[in-house]
């Protein structure tokens, strides 16, 4: 099992119940805020195998806790992020 970075845009309303089931639920440790465009991009770490696993994972979350608006915008592999920038500058 490989770690991704993804980034999730997710409605201002459902922030809670999405950090919340991203971090208890899936264990994919903080999440951090960005700057969003009437919403929050959260950049997280997946644990997952693979993309099919990634989606799996976002329909859990918006079927178990309630989030409609959760979607992934982009992943990058663990690996790729650190060759490209060095190791990340946040803790997961």
């Amino acid at each position: 099992m490989a770690s991704t970075y993804a980034l999730i845009r997710v409605p201002p309303v459902e922030l809670q119940k999405v950090q919340h089931a991203l971090s208890t639920q899936h264990g994919v440790g903080s999440l951090h805020p960005l700057a969003g465009n009437g919403a929050y991009n959260l950049l997280a770490r997946l644990d997952v195998a693979d993309s099919r696993e990634e989606h799996r994972m976002m329909d859990t979350i918006r079927n178990t806790h309630g989030v409609s608006g959760a979607m992934v915008l982009s992943r990058v592999p663990a690996q790729r992020l650190k060759t490209a920038f060095g190791p990340p500058s946040f803790h997961f």
